[in-house]
């Protein structure tokens, strides 16, 4: 199989501690690279976010990122004439209809506004503000605003969705945003695309918008077959990028949704994961 462009995830992927992409993977993408492959990322982050980790990268290595999908493939990006190709918006109407079924779970809901997109990663909130205060501790989003009603005037791109509480003994559970993903389920699910992120967090999009359309659109922009891409994930929310890849890797095995749609598991350490799976399935081609 002639791999031609490399589509990864950031988080519990390539980058270690949220920001740092390691030496080797740096090495082995880069490699990548100047071999004549073309790299992307494909992740949930905002796009601000996305697009410094690509411009680091570009530092240190002198090569680019050629396209950037953010916000779980509502947003595709070409880093090399710094333009977007296409931006997918949530449904006002449907946007109300989440807010208002996680207003009434007693959840958390957060969206990435466009008046945000190019300019802050900010997020608007609404929840308990304990729990915010709990996810603003654990570096799970920092630059947020507190909202008590949803107002839908600005453009909306993704919508995060969180039902865990703290419990007695300080434990985490996710009885509420069950409830609460149900419902949304059975009300929208033929107009919107929604995938699990974390243990205690689900992602909302437009209907297909997700990370495998968007290697479909590159696909056509390149006019290279999806069959000679190469993905690499580690959670469900790689599912769809997984299915229309010809190589797809999964980094790590806490998703056995992910690894049923695997062409190959990484063991071990997630640091230097992608730089052994580019090494192996990629450069020495072990298929």
């Amino acid at each position: 199989m002639d791999i031609k462009v490399i589509a990864t995830d950031l988080d519990g992927t390539l980058l270690y501690r949220r920001a740092l992409i390691s030496k080797k993977n740096l090495v082995a993408l880069n490699k990548f690279i100047n071999q004549g492959g073309i790299v992307c990322f494909l992740t949930g982050r905002c796009f601000i976010s996305a697009k410094k980790i690509a411009d680091r990268f570009e530092a240190k290595t002198g090569n680019k990122i050629q396209y950037i999908s953010c916000l779980k493939g509502a947003i595709l990006f070409d880093n090399v004439n710094n333009l977007f190709l296409y931006k997918n918006e949530i449904n006002k109407d449907i946007s109300t209809k989440i807010f208002n079924i996680i207003r009434k779970n007693d959840c958390v809901f957060g969206a990435y506004l466009e008046s945000d997109l190019e300019t802050s990663n900010r997020m608007v909130i609404y929840g308990a503000n304990k729990l915010i205060k709990f996810f603003h501790w654990l570096k799970i989003f920092k630059n947020y605003e507190i909202i008590n009603q949803w107002n839908n005037n600005d453009v909306t791109y993704k919508i995060n969705i969180s039902g865990v509480k703290i419990s007695p003994s300080g434990l985490l559970h996710k009885k509420r945003l069950n409830k609460a993903n149900n419902e949304i389920r059975a009300e929208l699910l033929d107009q919107i695309d929604l995938s699990l992120t974390s243990k205690y967090m689900y992602e909302i999009t437009r209907k297909n918008s997700n990370k495998g359309e968007a290697i479909k659109y590159i696909s056509q922009l390149l006019n290279i077959s999806t069959n000679n891409f190469a993905a690499f994930g580690d959670s469900e929310n790689d599912i769809d990028m997984f299915k229309n890849s010809g190589l797809a890797i999964s980094i790590g095995t806490k998703s056995k949704a992910l690894i049923h749609n695997a062409t190959h598991v990484i063991f071990g350490p997630q640091k230097n994961a992608v730089a052994k799976g580019i090494n192996n399935y990629i450069f020495d081609k072990k298929i």
